[in-house]
């Protein structure tokens, strides 16, 4: 098979570019950084996603009762979408937190009821 002159300057190009891509690699230390990064995520999403969750009108009840300011610690804001918002709610004096899912249609006046409690709501996202 006879290899014409385009197509070596092609092979030597493909060549050139995988073993420059190969090089800085090595050098950042990719593979590392890819799995640094993909840990990284998993624990981000397993931190939202598995955390137990709890009913909005459980929350709704807990948030108007007179003991919310000494039971909750902070509410966390962490995604919104057309639908309702999702909270990650840490009470007070507990390891572990619970996310609550809030309908757009039932979050009239939460945050109000929230923030005259002294109950702080962080947003934990970035809407795109």
């Amino acid at each position: 098979m006879k290899m014409s002159g385009s197509t070596a300057m092609f092979l030597a190009a493909g060549v050139l570019i995988v073993g420059i891509d190969l090089y800085w690699a090595v050098k950042v230390d990719l593979p590392r950084n890819i799995e640094e990064a993909i840990r990284i995520t998993f624990n981000d999403w397993k931190e939202i996603n598995l955390t137990p969750r709890r009913p909005y009108p459980e929350f709704k009840n807990l948030v108007e009762s007179k003991e919310a300011a000494s039971l909750l610690k902070r509410v966390d804001l962490v995604d919104s979408n057309y639908a309702g918002v999702y909270f990650v709610v840490k009470p007070k004096g507990a390891v572990d937190s619970y996310r609550v899912y809030v309908p757009n249609d039932a979050k009239d006046g939460l945050f109000n009821k929230l923030a005259a409690k002294g109950i702080p709501v962080e947003s934990l996202y970035c809407c795109h």
